[in-house]
């Protein structure tokens, strides 16, 4: 991919500052920013810091559904930089943040000839969750280095030195998520640089075994703790299998369940899916699989509410037929039905990005 001009990095970045002074303010920043960022410390993101700051304890064994990468550079980096924990977070996961959808935005773009980039960054800006970047999450590592992979594998796939990147990339990127075991894609498509990942998943294994004398402890926890009993087909059946059972009476409760549980859930998996076999078509498989293996994976319990948080990553995906709808390659029946539901998308996701962020910010559960 050809550097893209600095205009149009400056363009991306405008609308990227202009979206965290957005959630910044509506979330209550000026009342100081390390209160602020401590505010964002919630749920999962408590186990990240704890690992920053104390390690793994044989006590706690919940801490092994977490891999050390991304608690650990944060270790290093609050030694380097003046700043508190949550706070070093945030500076690093903006950063990671941008440069993921920066990357997402011009590879897609170039690799289906969709002209607009900015609006595209900005769609892909609208994903749910994307709040999370302001917490201690290691989503946003994971997506720069998911992306760079992509990247060099799709730009690059003879040259020498991007061969050398993706070994490295795939030697590291397993331990800031568990989800990196499953990039299938390398594995069918790019054969002898998967077995980079024997490595780090040796390590992680002894890991769990030093702590807990099991080598697979850390998918006991993840049940236990994470993704309640059940298998994908379980998965499928809870979401899609009430779909139905819409509710009926005026209580804000059972529809907040329903739409965080069973609609959304249904509806991304659909458009994702969607998207993954559209661009299968197309003879992208590389990107294809790369998305088909971590909406899978990433899903082998019946906690499918998951599909919106944890494959945020994949969020680009769902944008690329509709832009591509909305291009000269369609009619023009086709580009107005393309634009309309980039529209109905993007502020819908906003919508939901805006109410989730407020909500977990005031401790509350959002996705």
């Amino acid at each position: 991919m050809q550097k893209p001009i600095w205009h149009q990095l400056i363009r991306y970045l405008i609308c990227y500052v202009g979206w965290v002074v957005f959630i910044a303010l509506f979330t209550g920043i000026y009342a100081g920013l390390d209160e602020w960022t401590r505010e964002w410390v919630r749920w999962d993101s408590n186990w990240y810091k704890q690992i920053a700051t104390e390690g793994y304890s044989p006590q706690e064994y919940k801490a092994l559904a977490y891999p050390p990468g991304y608690p650990y550079l944060l270790k290093v980096l609050t030694y380097i930089l003046p700043l508190s924990l949550p706070t070093t977070a945030l500076l690093l996961n903006l950063i990671c943040y941008f440069g993921a959808l920066v990357i997402a935005t011009e590879l897609l773009c170039h690799v289906f000839q969709l002209p607009n980039r900015v609006l595209f960054f900005v769609a892909t800006l609208s994903a749910p969750t994307g709040y999370f970047v302001f917490s201690v999450y290691s989503d946003f590592l994971f997506m720069l280095m998911l992306w760079g992979l992509l990247l060099l594998a799709i730009r690059y796939p003879d040259n020498r030195k991007s061969q050398i990147a993706q070994v490295v990339l795939l030697l590291t990127i397993p331990s800031i998520r568990i989800a990196g075991y499953s990039l299938f894609s390398w594995l069918v498509l790019r054969r002898w640089l998967a077995l980079a990942l024997v490595i780090p998943f040796s390590a992680w294994l002894y890991l769990n075994y030093v702590l807990t004398g099991d080598p697979l402890f850390f998918v006991s926890v993840q049940q236990r703790y994470a993704m309640p009993e059940g298998n994908i087909i379980d998965g499928f059946l809870l979401t899609f299998g009430n779909l139905h059972d819409i509710p009926t009476m005026p209580s804000w409760d059972y529809w907040c369940y329903y739409l965080q549980f069973i609609f959304l859930p249904a509806a991304y998996l659909i458009m994702l899916g969607a998207a993954i076999v559209w661009m299968a078509r197309r003879g992208e498989y590389l990107l294809a699989i790369s998305a088909a293996s971590l909406l899978l994976i990433s899903h082998y319990g019946s906690f499918w509410r998951s599909v919106i948080r944890y494959d945020m990553q994949v969020v680009p995906y769902l944008f690329v037929p509709l832009f591509f709808m909305a291009t000269k390659h369609s009619s023009a029946n086709v580009r107005l039905l393309g634009g309309f539901l980039i529209g109905v998308v993007v502020m819908g996701q906003l919508i939901l990005q805006v109410i989730s962020a407020w909500l977990l910010k005031q401790g509350m559960w959002a996705f």
